[in-house]
């Protein structure tokens, strides 16, 4: 997650299943899932960014969200603008926001049960999405 001076602050958060059931939510305030398997690197409160997730096992039939919060500033998603990457062995994606609201929901990832990932689109502004 990159972004431009302002809004001064968003935070990346990547809703993910764990490995024993359930599901966990990373964002800067819980940098690191319950079961180690993903995390967050870098976290950027000045503007420009980065903001680095990192997942360190796709698991199985799973699904992962990832969206932006516009923690602070007087900017919108879309005028900064903000750019999510969305990098695996298979696929390299990149969105670019042009809305506005308080969350930027980014896309979904599924992984199948051989292991093989998707990532879908969501591009949506709005409420923060539920993590089920």
């Amino acid at each position: 997650l990159t972004w431009g001076a302002d809004p001064r602050d968003l935070d990346a958060h990547l809703q993910v299943p764990l490995l024993g059931g359930g599901r966990d939510e990373v964002f800067f305030g819980h940098r690191t899932s319950n079961d180690t398997l993903a995390f967050l690197d870098t976290d950027n409160t000045n503007g420009f960014g980065p903001e680095i997730s990192h997942i360190n096992q796709l698991l199985p039939n799973g699904s992962y969200t990832y969206y932006v919060n516009l923690f602070s500033g007087t900017g919108t998603f879309g005028s900064s603008p903000a750019v999510v990457n969305y990098e695996s062995e298979t696929q390299n994606v990149q969105m670019q926001a042009t809305g506005a609201g308080e969350n930027w929901i980014v896309g979904k990832i599924d992984v199948d049960a051989l292991g093989n990932d998707v990532f879908t689109p969501i591009d949506t502004y709005g409420e923060a999405p539920a993590n089920e």
